[in-house]
């Protein structure tokens, strides 16, 4: 079990002071052993003690439900926490637009989204459904950028990557650099938790095949596993500019290589993930943690037995 929230379990030592003074009060004679469940007089229960202590146990019941209990079965996506990296595709590629339904010209108005909007997108969908709770965020185009290092912060994560954008960053595709990055992140981050690699791209690499050869095999000595998301691959429309500034758009046949994304993710121990798969991924999740509210029952049941003692 992790939570999301460790720093509210502090609340918890508030208790300790109020169980004192709860014994105190009901044994006046000094806090005595043999007093505490039972009577002076008769062996009989403590009926306002164990009262008291049901109501100590339902505080302590909401305290650890704040804190964000996660619970995490076998056969789930990892064992423990985690620690993940998240591998975003800013290379000129990603301004690749796919033509809305229906469409035949690739004007402004029959345009869908841009590669780099989808995979935003996904990412941001991912940041909500991984497992792990401890993530970094790498971007890459012709180098690769620690955007943010590990962290549990996802609100911060979200507005870092929504800040992205092609331009910021020279362009090519050096997915080999951005694994060295994400690996030597993830170690220093956790050298016992599971720890995975989330590549976000259009699978379109201009990297060299040493970076990538280098980066699996510190990966496989590491045991950090890649998961690939191939984003917009039917979104074949690129922006021209011309000496004007004037924008056209052309279809290439800049393609994702498949093969050399599937063979990096199985090298490492990973695989290409679908959308359906992140939806899954998701279900497992939320299955997962729709145990946390046992720990509600459990201070309603200890408010209901104070109840019936008291």
């Amino acid at each position: 079990m992790s939570f999301d929230a460790p720093s509210a379990l502090w609340l918890l030592l508030l208790l300790i002071p109020a169980a004192a003074i709860c014994f105190v009060r009901l044994t006046p004679d000094g806090i005595i052993p043999s007093r505490l469940l039972f009577g002076k007089r008769e062996k009989r229960l403590n009926k306002r003690l164990l009262a008291r202590l049901c109501i100590l146990c339902a505080m302590g019941c909401v305290i650890v439900e704040l804190a964000g209990p996660r619970f995490q079965g076998r056969g789930g996506a990892g064992q423990g926490e985690g620690v993940a990296a998240l591998l975003l595709d800013l290379s000129g590629s990603m301004e690749a637009r796919g033509l809305k339904a229906g469409a035949v010209e690739p004007t402004e108005e029959n345009l869908a989204e841009t590669r780099l909007e989808l995979a935003k997108s996904i990412t941001l969908e991912l940041l909500e459904k991984l497992p792990e709770r401890n993530i970094a965020l790498i971007a890459f185009a012709r180098r690769a950028f620690i955007v943010s290092p590990v962290t549990r912060s996802m609100a911060s994560l979200k507005e870092r990557v929504f800040a992205l954008e092609v331009l910021e960053y020279e362009d090519g595709t050096a997915i080999g650099d951005a694994l060295i990055c994400a690996c030597r992140t993830l170690e220093l981050a956790s050298s016992s938790a599971v720890r995975r690699i989330y590549l976000v791209s259009d699978g379109a690499d201009h990297s060299d095949d040493e970076s990538r050869k280098e980066a699996v095999g510190m990966l496989q000595k590491a045991g950090i596993a890649v998961y690939p998301i191939i984003v917009g691959a039917d979104y074949r429309f690129h922006p021209i500019r011309d000496s004007k500034g004037s924008i056209t758009w052309q279809e290439n046949g800049e393609q994702a290589d498949v093969t050399m994304i599937e063979t990096l993710a199985s090298d490492t121990g990973g695989r290409i993930l679908s959308a359906e798969e992140i939806n899954d991924e998701a279900r497992r999740q939320e299955k997962a943690t729709a145990m946390n509210g046992i720990w509600l029952c459990l201070a309603a049941l200890c408010v209901a037995l104070a109840g019936l003692l008291g």
